[in-house]
């Protein structure tokens, strides 16, 4: 099985898993990955404070074990911070289901909802405010939504967040201004956004995204 351990010391580290999810870690904390193949579960033990966005692969679950609470995903977007006996996690998008072994079918969380889940068993739920939203997503590349600004940004900005290089055809690409949000998408779906949007064409060769085409004229 492939297993991956990171710790994080202060400031914000961006880890990709290599099923695509990204993790942006804050302070000290412990993150330990496996993929466990044969039972298409992507399984991970944290600890600390980290927003998550797992990558969309309805067939294969991932779960997050902090002590004795379960953090069950599919594909879906969320921050969480453990504590000696709970964790508070705010969901973004998708849906999450938080259970411990004191109820063991657990509470779904929908966007923007926050939750303070104790191993008691006792549920805190509360609206995330936009200010909360705001603060979980602080200094991370997780906001790609993009009002009229030049394609050039974006590249940068998709070059940032997924750790690839991208190399255009035509370099006028540059210039073509975009409005979308690739909020919460994989760099694929981002792509292929932005080739409907231009009418360009792109291919993904380990960490080099190549986009041919005129663009916008």
């Amino acid at each position: 099985e492939n297993r991956l351990e990171v710790v994080s010391r202060n400031g914000i580290e961006k880890i990709i898993l290599n099923d695509g999810s990204l993790v942006w870690m804050r302070g000290e904390s412990k993150l330990l990955f496996y993929e466990k193949s044969d039972e298409g579960t992507r399984y991970s033990t944290f600890e600390g404070e980290a927003l998550f966005e797992v990558a969309k692969d309805a067939a294969h679950p991932f779960i997050l074990e902090c002590g004795e609470i379960k953090v069950k995903v599919l594909g879906t977007s969320f921050s969480i911070k453990t504590g000696i006996d709970r964790v508070e996690l705010t969901v973004l998008t998708g849906k999450v289901n938080l259970s411990s072994a004191s109820n063991a079918v657990g509470i779904d969380v929908l966007p923007r909802e926050r939750i303070i889940y104790k191993t008691s068993g006792d549920i805190e739920k509360l609206e995330a405010s936009q200010h909360e939203i705001a603060s979980v997503t602080a200094n991370t590349d997780y906001n790609m939504a993009f009002a009229n600004d030049p394609m050039g940004e974006v590249i940068k900005r998709i070059e940032d967040k997924f750790n690839v290089k991208v190399s255009l055809s035509e370099k006028s690409i540059r210039n073509c201004r975009i409005t979308a949000d690739f909020t919460d998408s994989s760099l694929d779906t981002s792509l292929q956004m932005i080739a409907e949007v231009l009418g360009v064409r792109y291919s993904i060769d380990g960490n080099t995204v190549t986009i041919t085409g005129k663009g916008c004229d």
